[in-house]
């Protein structure tokens, strides 16, 4: 407990600042950079007080090179990086069990890329190209089967009222042949059938509200 309550973050415990790599770096690359590093650092090229400097910084790079290669210890070494705990490696190690327990939920583990199967890709795709092959469309689209109804009704409704006006019946609907014959004939039918006129607009409005 005392020494949870005293650590202070300390830089010889990065060991993968001390030899210039990361978590993704394989093990040539690890051996790479601290040969680099230790050639400079070794207690014999090092003269007077410097040899104690030498010492220490070489016995760090060997603990870091001998941690991040070893595949248990590395995973150890990034399970207490990400874990964030104020413990040291040192004391991570020798309670590991413990602590990885007891900080399991604390620790943020990696994520991992989502890979999809062959399978699952051809599912994607056909389901992508049905979707595509069958574009959405308007309930009432004037093109439709639905649409020419309901566009047929209006047409109807609307002159079998406009007939009832004197002005619009004598422009619009005198005519008896050609386009305007049209609006004549659709006038005569709402007005002459206009019970079968509703019965159709009942339908189609049932058919809108409960059915489509």
């Amino acid at each position: 407990m005392e020494s949870i309550l005293d650590y202070q973050p300390n830089a010889a415990e990065d060991y993968y600042a001390l030899l210039g790599c990361d978590e993704l770096s394989t093990p040539e690359q690890i051996q790479a950079e601290y040969r680099a590093r230790v050639v400079g650092s070794h207690p014999d090229k090092a003269v007077g007080d410097e040899k104690d400097d030498a010492h220490q910084r070489f016995q760090l790079l060997q603990r870091a090179k001998e941690v991040l290669c070893d595949p248990a210890l590395k995973r150890s070494y990034d399970a207490w990086r990400r874990a964030g705990i104020a413990v040291s490696f040192k004391d991570w190690i020798a309670n590991q069990s413990v602590t990885q327990m007891s900080m399991h939920w604390a620790s943020s583990k990696p994520k991992k890329a989502m890979i999809m199967g062959d399978e699952q890709i051809k599912e994607a795709e056909g389901a992508a190209s049905v979707s595509a092959a069958q574009p959405t469309q308007s309930p009432w689209a004037p093109y439709s089967f639905d649409g020419l109804i309901v566009v047929a009704l209006l047409l109807v409704c609307t002159c079998a009222y406009l007939k009832k006006v004197p002005r619009i019946n004598s422009w619009l609907l005198s005519e008896k042949k050609g386009f305007f014959g049209i609006f004549y004939k659709a006038a005569v039918i709402g007005t002459r059938l206009h019970w079968a006129v509703s019965i159709v607009c009942a339908i189609t409005a049932l058919y809108a509200v409960f059915i489509r």
